[in-house]
Protein backbone atom coordinates (compact mmCIF):
# COMPACT_ATOMS: atom_id res chain seq x y z
CA UNK A 1 0.00 0.00 0.00
CA UNK A 2 1.15 3.47 -0.53
CA UNK A 3 -0.01 6.02 1.46
CA UNK A 4 1.77 8.94 3.62
CA UNK A 5 -0.24 10.07 6.23
CA UNK A 6 -0.39 13.78 6.40
CA UNK A 7 -0.39 14.61 9.96
CA UNK A 8 3.50 13.18 9.62
CA UNK A 9 4.31 16.80 8.21
CA UNK A 10 3.63 19.66 9.69
CA UNK A 11 1.29 22.99 8.10
CA UNK A 12 4.45 24.80 6.13
CA UNK A 13 6.12 21.18 4.89
CA UNK A 14 2.32 20.28 3.05
CA UNK A 15 2.09 23.75 1.66
CA UNK A 16 5.61 23.57 0.12
CA UNK A 17 5.24 20.26 -1.25
CA UNK A 18 1.66 21.47 -2.52
CA UNK A 19 1.93 21.25 -6.29
CA UNK A 20 0.75 24.01 -8.37
CA UNK A 21 -0.98 20.94 -10.10
CA UNK A 22 -2.76 20.25 -7.12
CA UNK A 23 -6.32 22.58 -7.86
CA UNK A 24 -8.55 21.85 -10.15
CA UNK A 25 -11.46 24.31 -11.54
CA UNK A 26 -13.50 22.78 -8.98
CA UNK A 27 -11.23 23.46 -5.85
CA UNK A 28 -8.49 22.49 -4.40
CA UNK A 29 -8.02 18.22 -4.31
CA UNK A 30 -7.70 17.45 -0.37
CA UNK A 31 -9.27 14.21 0.03
CA UNK A 32 -7.11 11.29 -0.37
CA UNK A 33 -7.84 7.12 -1.03
CA UNK A 34 -5.28 4.38 0.32
CA UNK A 35 -5.59 1.64 -1.94
CA UNK A 36 -4.01 -1.75 -1.17
CA UNK A 37 -2.16 -3.93 -4.11
CA UNK A 38 -0.68 -6.74 -4.32
CA UNK A 39 2.99 -6.35 -5.84
CA UNK A 40 1.95 -7.58 -9.21
CA UNK A 41 -1.02 -5.86 -9.66
CA UNK A 42 1.31 -2.99 -8.15
CA UNK A 43 3.71 -3.43 -11.06
CA UNK A 44 0.49 -3.56 -13.47
CA UNK A 45 -0.52 -0.09 -12.29
CA UNK A 46 2.69 1.45 -12.24
CA UNK A 47 3.11 0.30 -16.39
CA UNK A 48 0.15 1.33 -17.36
CA UNK A 49 -0.18 4.62 -16.10
CA UNK A 50 3.44 5.17 -17.16
CA UNK A 51 1.94 3.69 -21.02
CA UNK A 52 -0.71 6.51 -20.88
CA UNK A 53 2.21 9.26 -20.20
CA UNK A 54 0.30 10.12 -16.91
CA UNK A 55 1.28 10.02 -13.13
CA UNK A 56 0.07 7.12 -11.33
CA UNK A 57 -2.65 9.60 -9.36
CA UNK A 58 -3.38 10.70 -12.79
CA UNK A 59 -4.44 7.84 -14.03
CA UNK A 60 -6.13 6.58 -11.30
CA UNK A 61 -8.20 9.69 -10.91
CA UNK A 62 -9.18 9.68 -14.71
CA UNK A 63 -9.94 5.85 -14.77
CA UNK A 64 -12.39 6.55 -11.35
CA UNK A 65 -13.80 9.33 -12.80
CA UNK A 66 -15.07 7.35 -16.18
CA UNK A 67 -12.00 8.77 -18.97
CA UNK A 68 -10.96 5.76 -20.78
CA UNK A 69 -7.21 5.63 -20.76
CA UNK A 70 -5.49 6.38 -24.09
CA UNK A 71 -1.75 5.14 -24.43
CA UNK A 72 0.80 8.34 -25.37
CA UNK A 73 1.06 8.44 -28.93
CA UNK A 74 4.83 6.35 -29.82
CA UNK A 75 8.08 7.94 -30.89
CA UNK A 76 7.56 6.79 -34.56
CA UNK A 77 4.03 8.22 -34.32
CA UNK A 78 5.21 11.65 -33.22
CA UNK A 79 8.15 11.78 -35.77
CA UNK A 80 5.38 11.61 -38.18
CA UNK A 81 3.22 14.33 -36.65
CA UNK A 82 6.02 17.00 -36.62
CA UNK A 83 7.15 15.90 -40.26
CA UNK A 84 3.51 16.28 -41.11
CA UNK A 85 3.58 20.25 -39.21
CA UNK A 86 6.13 21.08 -40.87
CA UNK A 87 4.38 20.30 -44.19
CA UNK A 88 1.50 22.25 -43.23
CA UNK A 89 3.37 24.97 -42.25
CA UNK A 90 5.46 24.93 -45.64
CA UNK A 91 1.82 24.74 -47.85
CA UNK A 92 0.89 27.41 -45.24
CA UNK A 93 3.83 29.78 -46.49
CA UNK A 94 3.02 29.20 -49.83
CA UNK A 95 -0.40 29.74 -49.46
CA UNK A 96 0.74 33.19 -47.84
CA UNK A 97 3.04 33.78 -50.88
CA UNK A 98 0.11 32.94 -53.38
CA UNK A 99 -2.36 35.05 -51.82
CA UNK A 100 -0.11 37.87 -51.42
CA UNK A 101 1.18 38.05 -55.23
CA UNK A 102 -2.01 36.84 -56.25
CA UNK A 103 0.34 33.95 -58.38
CA UNK A 104 0.36 30.35 -57.32
CA UNK A 105 3.15 28.88 -56.65
CA UNK A 106 4.47 26.39 -59.64
CA UNK A 107 2.75 23.01 -59.98
CA UNK A 108 5.99 20.93 -59.61
CA UNK A 109 5.95 22.76 -55.90
CA UNK A 110 2.55 21.92 -55.51
CA UNK A 111 2.80 18.05 -56.84
CA UNK A 112 5.97 17.83 -54.78
CA UNK A 113 4.15 18.98 -51.44
CA UNK A 114 1.57 16.66 -52.56
CA UNK A 115 3.58 13.54 -52.50
CA UNK A 116 5.20 14.26 -49.36
CA UNK A 117 1.93 14.44 -47.58
CA UNK A 118 0.87 11.40 -48.99
CA UNK A 119 3.88 9.60 -48.12
CA UNK A 120 3.09 10.74 -44.49
CA UNK A 121 -0.23 9.80 -44.59
CA UNK A 122 0.49 6.06 -45.97
CA UNK A 123 3.74 5.52 -42.80
CA UNK A 124 0.72 6.50 -40.38
CA UNK A 125 -1.49 3.77 -41.15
Amino acid sequence: MVFIDPSLYTHAQRTVTTSKHSTHRRGTRTARVAIRFTPDEWEQVRTKAHHAGRSLARWLRELALGYTPKPKPSVANAEVIRHLARIGNNVNQLAHLANSRDKLPELTILEAIRDAVLTQIDQIG
